[in-house]
């Protein structure tokens, strides 16, 4: 999930002051808030038919990665 709080590392900046030249500490909390945190925990279903259906919570301004993944298909 990637919205202002999660996985931003431009908020992050933001909150530094936007320092044009970040202090090898600075990257290393920029980089850590660039990494792409899990909004909830890793599902598993067995599908009895077609379909799936998962229910979650979103902010408006957010961007999600769903994987759907067939074990028997790899």
């Amino acid at each position: 999930m990637v919205d202002t709080t999660r996985s931003n590392a431009y908020t992050k900046w933001v909150a530094m002051g936007k320092p044009a030249t970040p202090t090898d500490a600075q990257w290393d909390k920029l980089r850590d808030a660039a990494r792409l945190e899990r909004y909830d925990a890793v599902a598993t279903a067995t599908l009895a038919g077609t379909s799936f259906t998962k229910k979650f919570k979103a902010n408006y301004y957010s961007v999600h990665l769903i994987v759907l993944s067939n074990p028997r298909h790899k």
